[in-house]
């Protein structure tokens, strides 16, 4: 059942918004939707399959992206979503990048020139941030079972591309030639890659283990990506082809977040709308062309009787509640105290007026939503969790802007000096 449930909240979501959600997103423009970060990933999985090409979501910074992602992931899954991780400098040892974060950031940036259906996610300080795209920075190495290569010729790409020969491999960034077999450990794959070759003919592609040494799971094609980082560089949004989209979460802090840390000019944000479908998602927006208003579901703590008579309220209303937990032991606690207290609850993947969903898996953050009835809770309200991010005070009477672009005739311009 996992993650058929997040897709039942979703549609649910999606009903509530009716027919202003719009049907496909071609051509330059602004949409808008005000509302809280709890909803951005179901509104960015509902919007993203009227796209034809790549959407490219920018967060404020390293923790929103990374919690954007993993949240895409279990509604879209695991194979529509990459990260795109911020170009960093590591110290261990001796100065230099990580292999792990040239490598996924070259298979994102590979997906976003290519214009693939998928969804990269990235902090909105590399949004404009150069990164290397010249000759051989985005083309893969590529093995499939049956096919042809020569090893020799592979061993030299391998070294081009910044991979170091071992006499075992045992970690990434590394391969070995040992006869006819070549090993090889992209750090973006899970495992590294055992490739047995009989002549040029590849006869067989697994997984293996660096422990052991031991194969695993057999493969039908793989790619090795660089691990180095160099060459020419180009700016994700300028790889965006015809039929992609950016979508910003939160753009007036991404401009706060932006001022920050570039040095000189700002990017403009403004000049993303009359180049490509801009989607802003933000609880602060002003001038929105759709708004969805939730309401928090309360921190209990432990408080699991407090839940109970809470859910008892939201059911003689008609709401739908859904509890996600990834521990089996909560579930089957709340499982008897549902049953104790004789609420209606399933375990299925549906939702139903007037009863509780309990599902096996992890989520973010809870919500209500009264445009849907709907209310959803994780186990970060229900036994506590990592603090909340307290929400910004919307000005009383007053709008936000995020620049010139958006005043209107009437409103008023203060100047400082």
């Amino acid at each position: 059942m996992e993650g058929k449930i997040l897709e039942r909240v979703r549609e649910r979501i999606e009903e509530a918004l009716g027919d202003r959600l719009p049907g496909s997103l071609d051509g330059p423009g602004r949409l808008v939707i005000r509302a809280e970060e709890e909803l951005h990933p179901f509104l960015l999985a509902s919007l993203f399959p009227r796209l034809r090409g790549t959407l490219l979501v920018a967060a404020p910074g390293r923790e929103a992206a990374e919690e954007t992602a993993e949240a895409l992931r279990g509604l879209l899954g695991e194979e529509k979503v990459m990260e795109l991780p911020c170009r960093e400098l590591r110290i261990a040892g001796e100065r230099g990048e990580d292999a792990e974060a040239v490598s996924r950031r070259a298979r994102a940036l590979s997906a976003l020139a290519g214009g693939r259906h998928l969804v990269v996610v990235c902090e909105a300080r590399s949004l404009f941030r150069p990164f290397p795209t010249g000759e051989g920075a985005l083309r893969p190495l590529r093995f499939r079972r049956g096919g042809e290569a020569d090893r020799d010729l592979s061993v030299e790409r391998l070294t081009e591309m910044g991979y170091r020969r071992e006499y075992l491999v045992e970690g990434g960034g590394q391969f070995a030639v040992r006869g006819g077999i070549l090993d090889v450990y992209d750090p973006a794959l899970p495992l590294p890659v055992r490739l047995e070759f009989f002549g040029d003919r590849i006869d067989r592609v697994r997984f293996f283990h660096p422990a052991d040494q031991l194969s695993r799971e057999e493969l039908e094609e793989v790619e090795f990506y660089p691990v180095r980082s160099e060459g020419e560089g180009t700016a994700p949004v300028d790889l965006l082809r015809e039929g992609g989209a950016v979508a910003l979460l939160q753009p007036l802090l991404i401009r706060e977040r932006l001022r920050r840390v570039e040095e000189g000019d700002t990017p403009d944000l403004a000049a993303l709308r009359v180049r490509v479908p801009c989607l802003e998602l933000d609880p602060m927006a002003g001038a929105a062309h759709l708004s969805l208003s939730t309401l928090g579901v309360g921190d209990y703590r432990g408080r699991v009787a407090d839940l109970v008579e809470d859910l008892k309220g939201l059911l003689r209303e008609g709401w739908s509640a859904v509890l996600l937990l990834e521990q089996e032991g909560r579930l089957r606690r709340l499982r008897d105290l549902l049953a104790g207290e004789g609420l209606p609850f399933l375990e299925e993947d549906g939702l139903v007026a007037g009863a509780v969903t309990l599902s096996r898996q992890g989520w973010g953050r809870g919500f209500r939503l009264p445009a849907a009835r709907l209310a959803l809770f994780t186990a970060r309200e229900i036994f506590g969790g990592p603090p909340r991010r307290p929400r910004p005070a919307r000005p009383e009477g007053g709008r936000a802007v995020e620049g010139w672009w958006d005043l209107e005739e009437g409103d008023y311009v203060v100047h400082v000096n």
